[in-house]
C-alpha cells in the first residue's frame, strides 16, 4: 500500500492536471500532449518543489497546502511564461486579483 504522502502527491498532481485540461478547453485549445507539456509541467514542477519545501505531503494541513499552492503555482506560472518567451511582468500572476476586481465591479453595477 502506498504511503499517505504518496497519495497526497498523486492527488495534488491529478488536481493540477484537471486544472490544465480545463484551462486548455476553456481557451478553445485541444487537449494534447504538447498542450499539457506546455501548461501542466511547469506548474507541476513549481508546485512539487514548493510542496516538498513546505512539507505539504509530510505534514499535511491547510497552512502547508496553501503555502505550497501560493508559492508553487505562482512559480509554475512564471516558469511557463519564461519557457514560452513571455515577459513574466505579473499579468498572468495577477489573474486572481483581476477576478476579484471584476466581482467587485459586478457588485457595484445597479440592478435594473
Amino acid at each position: 500500500m502506498k504511503s499517505a504522502a504518496t497519495r497526497l502527491a498523486v492527488g495534488d498532481l491529478l488536481a493540477l492536471l484537471a486544472f490544465a485540461v480545463i484551462g486548455l478547453l476553456s481557451h478553445d485549445r485541444a487537449v494534447s500532449v504538447g498542450g499539457l507539456a506546455r501548461d501542466f509541467l511547469p506548474i507541476a514542477v513549481g508546485y512539487g518543489a514548493a510542496a516538498l519545501a513546505f512539507g505539504a505531503w509530510q505534514r499535511p494541513g491547510l497552512r502547508t497546502l496553501l503555502s505550497a499552492w501560493l508559492v508553487g503555482v505562482t512559480a509554475g506560472v512564471a516558469i511557463r511564461a519564461v519557457a514560452l518567451g513571455r515577459d513574466p511582468d505579473g499579468d498572468q500572476l495577477a489573474f486572481g486579483d483581476r477576478a476579484a476586481q471584476k466581482q467587485d465591479q459586478a457588485r457595484e453595477q445597479p440592478i435594473d
